[in-house]
């Protein structure tokens, strides 16, 4: 199965904020330009995690390395939870 994991980035309330509604307009542009499934995944608490890895502490202050490493924490969070079953790329958000 293929497809791409966005995050998206709620507020602590569960809400989404600014910065959450424009990664549902960019996920509605890839949407349109796309066909295959898009799955929405909650990054909260990615960034804390990955500041407190041991991977992340080790590479350092080089810009992006919490970034990568909260991606990667985002991935296997996924991953963990199991590939949700979509029909319709364009259907429901899934994983939050």
């Amino acid at each position: 199965m293929s497809g791409i994991v966005v995050g998206l980035p709620y507020n602590m309330s569960g809400s989404i904020g600014p910065i959450g509604q424009r990664s549902l307009q960019f996920v509605a542009h890839l949407r349109s330009q796309l066909s295959v499934p898009i799955y929405l995944w909650d990054e909260r608490l990615t960034s804390q995690q990955a500041a407190q890895s041991g991977a992340a502490r080790a590479a350092g202050k080089r810009g992006g390395a919490i970034d990568d490493k909260a991606a990667a924490v985002l991935l296997q969070s996924y991953l963990d939870a199991g590939t949700p079953q979509v029909s319709d790329p364009e259907g429901p958000v899934d994983g939050v």
